[in-house]
């Protein structure tokens, strides 16, 4: 298959695990369809990514009905920089790339970018491209940030700390309410912004991922075959993403936590932080990896419950 006459979608990505997983899946849904997406993000992502996993290519490959590929613009990150590069330098890399495919006969036909990095719909109105951006949280949070900064309807301030914050479509709820708002929010706010619910992405598509259409910043740890020797709902799964950093004295207190709970569990963590001793007494009742296949360790039978940041 080649990419000569697909609909060519370029996706750009924040440089962080929990952003490129998303924007990642989409991509792998749009290309599914019989599209040709380009998953791009910084040079300094792509390092990451590429270290995880060697077969990431910019070479086109096929994918369900389309073809994917990852091509990273350069971004002279220099480390020694604590505030990062100039904006402008970001933005004329991108700028280059996208013309590169457009003089290769491959022009975007649309941009999407996730909420971190805004000013790649500032290059989409530059080139001529309309852009989009995908909002992984849910439709009633995105209201409250577009009500709050519109100055709509009233919030909390140290005048008023006590004000009931009341968004249009959204009933003042119980804390033992587990609501079904989406639907109704999302037409309210189809009325302010275009909006296309895409969602839940893990669901999708159900295709055979090639090796290389992998987001992962860190390699992969098989774990799956420990999971498969352990009852249904008997673990509980412990991650806190690839950004928090916990300190020390904390990890030892969630390890003395969950082994005085007697809890079995598959725990995502640098062994170096764990109490003195605490894999002798976990044994075979606990997993310890640094990295895991978190979508397969999440929809396994043996799993009851997902301790998390909430990234």
């Amino acid at each position: 298959m080649g990419t000569k006459g697909l609909v060519h979608v370029f996706l750009v990505s924040f440089p962080g695990q929990g952003h490129v997983n998303p924007l990642l899946r989409l991509a792998k849904r749009l290309t599914s369809k019989g599209l040709l997406v380009t998953f791009s993000a910084p040079e300094i992502c792509g390092v990451e990514m590429k270290k995880a996993n060697p077969n990431i290519s910019n070479e086109p490959t096929s994918y369900g009905n389309g073809m994917i590929r990852c091509d990273f613009f350069e971004d002279e990150w220099d480390p020694s920089k604590p505030d990062g590069n100039d904006l402008e330098m970001y933005i004329q890399h991108l700028e280059i790339m996208i013309k590169k495919y457009a003089e290769q006969g491959s022009p975007a036909s649309c941009l999407i970018n996730n909420p971190f990095i805004p000013w790649v719909c500032d290059v989409a109105e530059s080139l001529g491209i309309p852009s989009a951006m995908i909002w992984v949280q849910f439709a009633s949070s995105f209201s409250s940030y577009y009500h709050y900064s519109h100055n709509l309807v009233p919030f909390p301030s140290e005048i008023q700390p006590k004000i009931v914050v009341q968004l249009p479509c959204m009933r003042l709820l119980k804390y033992d309410e587990i609501p079904k708002l989406e639907h109704d929010v999302v037409n309210h706010l189809s009325e302010i912004l275009p909006i296309k619910t895409v969602g839940p992405l893990f669901k999708y598509p159900k295709v055979v991922s090639p090796s290389y259409v992998q987001g992962d910043f860190m390699k992969v740890e098989n774990c799956i075959d420990w999971l498969d020797t352990k009852s249904t709902s008997s673990l509980v799964y412990i991650s806190f993403g690839s950004v928090v950093i916990l300190k020390k004295e904390q990890v030892e207190e969630i390890g003395n936590g969950l082994l005085n709970s007697l809890v079995k569990l598959v725990q995502n963590i640098d062994p170096i932080l764990l109490p003195n001793g605490f894999l002798e007494k976990v044994g075979d009742k606990g997993k310890i990896v640094q990295w895991c296949p978190q979508e397969q360790v999440l929809s396994h039978p043996s799993m009851a419950c997902f301790m998390t940041h909430c990234g």
